[in-house]
């Protein structure tokens, strides 16, 4: 409260305005962190953990793709099955290769798993090709059948882990990104109910204190005008503000307003003394005359408990207007005096 007390009312309502800014700027940013990085976070899972997954995913369709093929080729004897199972098989390094090309820290896995699929094909080509030529070694033909089991078995494992990790990465992406999401609309609230707390705590003292120094004014204003109201008091000031400025200024003119009325009535009470009543016209004893009438009003005024703060004022002014008159008067008099005594001495 102090602190506002020393601020003006324009800085106080600036100070509302600068709240209530700093509050949206303070949502603002932190809406804008979150979703940045989800804006991040989509857009490798678009453009490398979606893709990831489909192309290796394909290779799993295609590895069972070769499989059939070549069984095929050793049933049939015909070779463009061996063709069409060597082209999948150059699709499949392709992807691989993708692979390493989108997500460079899985290259050594990636690598790992098509030095595994190369030793595979390898063998179940040779195989196929043998048996469908009729060159097989009947005598060794189990146990190279065994080898490529033992071959196909292993990469298969590599393969579908490597799916299973794929599959992770893309799901824990996305889950990421909705929490994140959820994340902003839980601290979003917080920080708009803050804000909204903030603001209302910074209204209510602004307001608090430019309404209490205004009903502080007219407080003091009401007393002084108010029956038995003591013109001698000042107004108290609470603020260092315009409302503050406005009470100083008061209290200058009724400083001032005192002093004058003291003057008049000292100078109104020594009247009887014959001061002020030497003239050939007789113009200041005529202005004496309602100077004193003019007294009588004001204490008819002062003791009056029904007269109004203008009207006592009024009857001032008409003092003051009389008094002003009176001086000018008194001046030509000593002006003219002057000139006679010259006069007589010439």
């Amino acid at each position: 409260m102090s602190l506002f007390k020393h601020l003006s009312v324009k800085w106080k309502i600036y100070l509302i305005a600068l709240v209530s800014v700093l509050g949206f700027g303070a949502y603002l940013a932190f809406n804008m962190w979150v979703n940045t990085g989800n804006a991040k976070l989509l857009s490798h899972v678009r453009d490398a953990s979606f893709p990831i997954l489909e192309r290796a995913s394909a290779n799993r369709v295609k590895l069972d793709r070769i499989t059939e093929l070549l069984n095929s080729a050793v049933l049939t004897g015909e070779t463009e099955y061996i063709a069409t199972a060597s082209s999948t098989a150059a699709s499949m390094q392709d992807n691989f290769d993708k692979i390493a090309e989108l997500s460079p820290k899985t290259q050594p896995e990636i690598e790992i798993i098509k030095k595994s699929f190369d030793e595979f094909f390898t063998i179940a080509k040779k195989i196929a090709e043998d048996m469908s030529q009729g060159t097989a070694d009947m005598n060794t033909i189990a146990e190279t059948v065994e080898g490529k089991e033992k071959h196909l078995t292993t990469f298969s494992s590599k393969l579908d882990e490597f799916i299973e990790n794929s599959k992770s990465n893309f799901s824990g992406s996305i889950e990421t990104a909705n929490n994140n999401s959820k994340h902003l609309l839980t601290s979003g609230f917080v920080i708009w109910i803050v804000n909204i707390l903030i603001i209302s705590l910074t209204v209510f003292a602004i307001a608090k204190v430019i309404l209490g120094n205004i009903n502080n004014v007219a407080n003091s204003l009401n007393n002084l005008a108010s029956e038995g109201g003591n013109a001698s008091e000042d107004i108290e000031v609470t603020s260092h503000d315009e409302i503050g400025n406005l009470a100083e200024s008061f209290n200058k003119l009724m400083g001032n307003l005192r002093e004058k009325t003291n003057d008049l009535m000292c100078m109104m009470h020594n009247m009887h003394q014959g001061l002020f009543t030497i003239t050939d016209k007789e113009t200041i004893h005529r202005l004496t005359t309602k100077l004193a009438s003019a007294k009588t009003k004001v204490d008819r005024s002062k003791n009056s408990q029904e007269v109004s703060i203008p009207a006592l004022l009024a009857h001032l002014q008409e003092v003051y207007s009389m008094y002003d008159q009176i001086l000018e008067e008194r001046n030509e008099f000593a002006r003219q005096l002057g000139r006679q005594q010259l006069l007589a001495e010439t």
